[in-house]
């Protein structure tokens, strides 16, 4: 290949040539799913006048992981942790005969191209086809834009550790205020797509500085953080000086590799999202108009800010389910996924603890991680709320009209609770991926969790059009809950018997299991509307996603893992 342009365009479609072919897969079945189901399936229809919630996320629910994929492959993802200091851009390129901008230019203009061009094949062959007449040019440029900077500060050194990833999310979330301040101020949109265009040139001269730096391994490195950070810990009390049982010696190590990152990602997520919390609910009061219905009704009875505090509290659920694969790890940090070999790390394989004790340590991170996430949620959602006056508009929702204060009290407090322990199940969940060692059972997971629900969701939205349909799905559920509650005492009848876990502390855990399934039906059949949602459906939605199996299945895959 005698062009540099074309090698260096086909490494990474070489590279990333399975999950690119994945994601035009997913356009090509979405965009035939759109353009043969009749309009009238889909809305806007004359009964309702709004796109359908189910159709609303199937069409962009399965747009966001085949763009999130695209930016990943372009920004290299694959040759460098974010949390790192080093560049992330691939260093085998660095001893090729060419000039740093030639080296920065082709990737950047590829990751542009490519992200843009995927927006407009979507808009024009699964939005337009369905009734949803959305603008071409100003999401085009704001994807280059973000994916351009993604890039830039990916590929540039950083002096401490962690602090790309909070500059990651700063400037993404500035570049997104660009778009959204232009929309709510009415600014002319040639006025903000043209600084959104702007944008991409500038990150070019950063990325070029960046990768430079990183070709001559000129590193910046801060020493005075370490050195607060040391006379901090240092004037803090110590109880002991050394641990009082490997158990806890374990959970140290696991808290110190894989778990304190998860409330760090979740405090800079909170930083986005103040900003984002100050200009949304005046979005939220422009797009609930007669043509939306829908989303009209649920901000009536929330409220704007209502909305956007659900939208926090419903984050760190999701987000957790996703933090258990890398939490239920048995590899050094570090060793990518992609490249490790299947199998434990000889330094978890030899510890002097049993496989129960190695997973209730990595419970124990699960709590702390938890508990501080939610605590540094609330710390910022609370102050947010009361400096801003929201929280007058939000004591005054409609929804809350129909119960007295003692009842909305005791509700919340409720809720709470039950949120916190859902949030731990959900970490916890995926545990067993992690243990198992096998990079492809996890990067096959990680696929079927990103695109199985999109077509589960439509058929399940197409069973409930018809009578028998509702029928045939009662019957899947009953069958599903029936088949996940039978694994689950062959799993736990199996920890019994290979003497993993005690008799009684099993016995317990499922009994909390059961508590908080019943608090949380309680406490979603009280906020839905009965008529409109059945209990049934409420008690099957919860139990099916309750995590169980997971939970028991996690000594038992390690146990195989570890003596294999």
């Amino acid at each position: 290949m005698r062009s540099p342009a074309l090698a260096l365009a086909g490494q990474v479609w070489q590279r990333h040539r399975l999950g690119l072919s994945i994601c035009a897969g997913v356009w090509l079945a979405v965009a035939v799913t759109a353009l043969f189901t009749p309009p009238m399936a889909w809305g806007p229809g004359p009964e309702d006048g709004a796109l359908r919630p189910v159709h609303f996320l199937f069409l962009f629910g399965s747009f966001i992981p085949v763009i999130a994929f695209v930016i990943c492959a372009f920004i290299f993802n694959r040759d460098g942790p974010l949390e790192a200091t080093d560049s992330a851009f691939p260093r085998w390129t660095f001893v090729l005969p060419v000039r740093t901008p030639t080296l920065v230019a082709w990737p950047m203009l590829q990751a542009a191209a490519m992200t843009a061009g995927v927006w407009v094949a979507w808009d024009s062959t699964v939005l337009r086809p369905v009734g949803l007449d959305l603008p071409l040019v100003w999401p085009a440029a704001l994807l280059a834009a973000v994916t351009a900077w993604l890039q830039a500060l990916s590929w540039t050194p950083h002096p401490v550790p962690w602090l790309r990833v909070l500059t990651l999310l700063l400037v993404v979330a500035a570049v997104g205020l660009i778009a959204a301040f232009g929309m709510l101020e009415e600014i002319p949109d040639v006025i903000w797509v043209t600084l959104l265009a702007a944008l991409i040139p500038l990150a070019y001269g950063v990325a070029i500085v960046g990768v430079a730096k990183a070709r001559r391994g000129d590193t910046p490195e801060w020493t005075w953080p370490v050195r607060v950070w040391k006379v901090i810990r240092d004037s803090l009390p110590r109880r002991r000086n050394e641990f009082a049982s490997p158990l806890e010696a374990q959970a140290w190590f696991e808290w110190r590799v894989r778990g304190i990152g998860i409330p760090f990602a979740v405090a800079v997520f909170l930083i986005v999202w103040v900003p984002i919390f100050l200009l949304g609910p005046r979005s939220i009061r422009n797009v609930a108009s007669p043509e939306t219905p829908m989303l009209g009704a649920v901000a009536g009875e929330l409220t704007p800010p209502g909305l956007f505090v659900v939208g926090v509290l419903a984050f760190l659920p999701l987000y957790m389910g996703l933090m258990g694969l890398d939490l239920g790890g048995v590899l050094y940090k570090g060793q990518w996924i992609h490249d490790a070999r299947a199998g434990c790390h000889p330094f978890v394989g030899v510890r002097p603890l049993t496989d129960g004790e190695i997973v209730l340590a990595k419970m124990r991170v699960a709590v702390r991680c938890t508990l501080l996430s939610w605590g540094l949620t609330f710390a910022v959602v609370g102050p947010t709320l009361g400096l801003t006056g929201a929280w007058r508009e939000l004591a005054a929702a409609p929804i809350l009209n129909s119960y007295s204060p003692w009842e909305v009290f005791v509700g919340l407090a409720a809720g709470a609770v039950l949120l916190i322990i859902f949030t731990w199940l959900r970490l916890v969940a995926y545990l067993w991926v992690g243990l198992s060692g096998e990079p492809r059972l996890i990067r096959s997971l990680a696929i079927i969790v990103n695109v199985l629900w999109m077509p589960v969701a439509y058929a399940v939205w197409w069973l409930l059009q018809h009578p028998a349909g509702v029928t045939t799905l009662q019957a899947f559920a009953v069958t599903a809950i029936g088949v996940k509650l039978v694994l689950a005492g062959i799993l736990v009848r199996r920890l019994v018997h290979r003497r993993i876990t005690a008799a009684p502390f099993a016995a317990l855990c499922l009994a909390v299991w059961v508590i908080v399934a019943v608090g949380l039906i309680t406490v979603v059949s009280k906020v839905l509307p009965g008529e409109q949602v059945p209990l049934f459906g409420v008690v099957a939605v919860v139990i099916l996603l309750m995590p169980l199996n997971g939970l028991a299945a996690a000594p038992l895959v390690l146990a195989w893992n570890r003596h294999r």
